[in-house]
């Protein structure tokens, strides 16, 4: 699973023409077993208590801004809504 996840993410780098660089493939190790975490942890431990989209969207989220950006991007809309 990781293998074509790391694949898909490769492709994904290039298309958005983000240069591989040194050590690539501690980055794709880091961001594909964090992306199997959720994954797994939605599945087994919560049932898969919401729906896949919203999943979808947090990994895209916590993948594109890292999980601190994820967070303040998060406070920002409760901030607006709440």
């Amino acid at each position: 699973m990781k293998t074509f996840m790391k694949k898909a993410l490769l492709e994904l780098l290039k298309k958005e023409g983000i240069p591989v660089v040194e050590n690539m493939d501690y980055i794709l190790e880091y961001v594909t077993s964090a992306q199997i975490g959720i994954i797994s942890y939605w599945m087994v431990e919560k049932d898969m208590d919401l729906p896949i989209s919203e999943i979808g969207a947090m990994i895209r989220g916590i993948t594109n801004h890292g999980p601190v950006g994820y967070l303040k991007k998060q406070k920002a809309i409760t901030t607006d809504n709440g």
